[in-house]
């Protein structure tokens, strides 16, 4: 395989890989509090065995796209939106996770939970529990929870030096081997919930873009391979 052939594999991986996170972008297009990533490429210079300068393409890292989510109004008095920074705090199995996904719900306990039945921690790191008595559920835009005139809980909303370094971990859910500090005046709005802000159009339009692109260096490997073939079959026929 000559030069030419690995500086294009070297871009059709990249592609691959691509539409690896376009195509998760688009799957979570209606997941609340998602946020969307785009690919970080990179070309990068080797010397051949002749010393020929080869232009080769790398796929450095993925960055999360941190803008806000529409903010979608739905009624339910459980449903918590973060306007601004800031990140819900999950209790897991597998220690502690953060989460911009508000849509809540009461376990068997009358816990605070997840979609996924996780513990909301409130402002000092504990679980969140409710009386079965406390129908009447207000969250203020701090965070409190009244029910029956009565503060009974504060969601705790936490945020980073570095909000970008948090890892990926699924479901909404962001893991951090940082410190987080706690967000003083979070803006919270109940009976909501932030959308992903993954862009279904704008999504379709870069994977069309990408597909094209492995098209054309698919097409690029194929006729370099045809031209190879007919050198040879030239040659021999000559000899």
């Amino acid at each position: 395989m000559d030069n030419t052939n690995y500086i294009a594999l070297s871009k059709q991986a990249a592609l691959f890989r691509q539409m690896d996170v376009i195509a998760n972008n688009i799957a979570n297009a209606n997941t609340p509090g998602f946020q969307g990533e785009e690919m970080h490429f990179s070309d990068y210079m080797v010397s051949s065995s002749n010393n020929q300068k080869l232009d080769f393409t790398n796929d450095d890292f993925t960055v999360r796209n941190m803008d806000e989510g529409e903010i979608v109004k739905t009624g339910r008095p459980l449903d918590v939106a973060i306007s601004g920074q800031g990140y819900f705090s999950v209790q897991t199995p597998l220690g502690t996770r953060y989460t911009r996904a508000g849509n809540f719900q009461l376990d068997p306990n009358n816990q605070l939970v997840t979609q996924q039945g996780y513990p909301i921690l409130n402002d000092a790191g504990v679980p969140i529990t409710l009386d079965s008595k406390d129908t009447n559920i207000q969250i203020n835009s701090d965070g409190t929870i009244n029910s029956r005139g009565q503060v009974i809980a504060k969601i705790g909303v936490v945020d980073f030096a570095a909000p970008q370094l948090l890892q990926k971990t699924g479901g909404s859910l962001y893991s951090s081997d940082a410190d987080p500090t706690a967000v003083i005046a979070p803006k919270v709005t109940q009976g909501a919930i932030e959308s992903s802000n993954v862009s279904t159009i704008k999504a379709l339009t870069a994977m069309i873009e990408v597909q094209q692109g492995v098209s054309d260096t698919s097409n690029l490997i194929s006729n370099l391979d045809t031209m190879k073939r007919n050198a040879v079959q030239t040659i021999s026929k000559q000899g």
